[in-house]
């Protein structure tokens, strides 16, 4: 599946960091979403990214969004990037 700027995200079901279930309708249509992909653990470039939502993750709850981060590998492998992170970070 691709999408285009503009394109509505479509609807998902995923566990989160945590092993807890998540359905994205509770959350899309609802209030703003911020989605960014992490391609791979313990880089510079990415963790820079994890860490700049991390600290700016209130800001972004004061405008009512939510912040979801994808990554592409298993939960397990992330335990660094895990630490400090408070939002929603789905595999």
């Amino acid at each position: 599946m691709s999408l285009k700027v503009g394109d509505s995200i479509p609807k998902f079901e995923l566990l989160n960091q945590h092993g807890e279930p998540f359905d994205s309708g509770t959350v899309i249509g609802k209030k703003p979403v911020v989605v960014y992909f992490y391609p791979k653990d313990q880089t510079p470039g990415c963790t820079a990214e994890a860490c700049s939502f991390r600290d700016r993750y209130e800001e972004f709850l004061e405008l009512g969004a939510e912040v979801i981060g994808i990554i592409q590998m298993e939960l397990k492998v992330t335990r660094n990037l895990q630490k400090g992170i408070t939002f929603l970070l789905f595999c």
